[in-house]
């Protein structure tokens, strides 16, 4: 018997019929037991919700190929008769997917740069920030007004 990960591996022994593949198996006293998860049942309103909640999504992306869909048609529009209009609307969607992918890339390299600036500086100033003007340790300030008053004992 091995171990792997939380699920126990029989090497030589026999597998039950009762058993189904990908269910993990506890040995107790000799006998293969399933683990089955305790699941509670589905309600028909949750139910209900699950399915209005999958429709909500769907509507939303429905409405942004709409969008996209009108949006290709109409800059499609200002190309010359002359381009078949499949071929105008491939060529629109392309063009603007690249101009989006060099918008969203520049952006992403801004807030990279700036971060990584960001974190040398606040690392820079972290780093040089020794207070040392006393010559002495810059310690807790408990610290330091108990070695001023066993000074003036």
């Amino acid at each position: 018997m091995c171990a792997i990960g939380e699920r126990l591996v029989l090497q030589s022994a026999p597998i039950p019929r009762s058993h189904q593949f990908g269910t993990p198996v506890r040995l107790r006293r000799g006998l293969f037991v399933p683990i089955a998860p305790k699941v509670k049942p589905v309600t028909r309103q949750a139910r209900y919700f699950a399915v209005r909640a999958e429709d909500k999504i769907r509507e939303k992306l429905d409405g942004a190929l709409r969008s996209g869909n009108k949006l290709a048609d109409s800059a499609a529009d200002l190309l010359p008769e002359s381009v078949p209009r499949g071929a105008a609307k491939i060529g629109v969607v392309g063009v603007g997917g690249l101009v989006a992918f060099w918008l969203l890339q520049k952006v992403l390299s801004t807030f990279v740069f700036l971060g990584v600036l960001g974190g040398g500086a606040y690392l820079w100033l972290k780093l040089s920030s020794n207070d040392d003007s006393d010559g002495g340790d810059s310690g807790d300030a408990l610290t330091d007004a108990k070695r001023i008053m066993d000074k003036y004992r």
